[in-house]
């Protein structure tokens, strides 16, 4: 995505596995995010691997409160 294609997009949360190969590119888009002027809140959750969340690995429960917390905070505010 250009920066341009990225200006006023809510905030975003975005949740990174420590053993998942697409880190990298979750790291990269919330840089981009950032640049283009979005509120962005990073989480890794470095001992699960890709799909941890699907899966309901080890660190699920913390990921899923992660989750219910930004959407609670997001619905609970007034735009």
């Amino acid at each position: 995505a250009t920066p341009d294609m990225l200006i006023g997009l809510p905030p975003a949360l975005i949740l990174t596995a420590g053993h998942d190969c697409l880190r990298f590119e979750a790291a990269r888009y919330a840089a981009l995010l950032e640049g283009a002027g979005v509120a962005v809140t990073p989480r890794a959750f470095n001992d699960s691997d890709h799909g941890f969340v699907v899966h309901c690995k080890a660190e699920y429960r913390a990921a899923q409160d992660t989750m219910v917390e930004a959407l609670t905070q997001a619905f609970a505010s007034p735009a």
